[in-house]
């Protein structure tokens, strides 16, 4: 939550403007409204609970494409760095960028 939220403010001496750590703490030197705020961290939570799922499901499918490489060994070492990039991809970046304000309600 603390790293969504220091995306969203900008740092000031202390690492955060207002001093203290609450969850969905609004701050108005941040350029958004206190409802923009409350909807991105529920967002974001509801995004980081669902992420396990996400990759399990991932993992599966992209492990169900690697049964077409099996009988050329090369292909399958290039697929098995793919997987690899696609899942480390997903796991990193998806809840950013479903949180993201392109996905803010208007």
């Amino acid at each position: 939550m603390f790293k969504f939220l220091s995306r969203l403010r900008p740092s000031q001496g202390n690492g955060i403007i207002n001093g203290n750590n609450k969850k969905n703490d609004y701050d108005p030197q941040c350029d958004m409204s206190k409802e923009e705020i409350e909807w991105r961290c529920a967002q974001a939570e509801k995004v980081r609970q669902r992420m396990p799922q996400v990759e399990h499901q991932l993992r599966n499918e992209l492990g169900k494409m690697r049964y077409y490489f099996l009988g050329d060994p090369s292909a399958l070492k290039c697929w098995d760095l793919h997987m690899d990039n696609v899942h480390r991809a997903f796991s990193e970046k998806l809840p950013d960028s479903l949180s993201s304000p392109r996905y803010t309600p208007e």
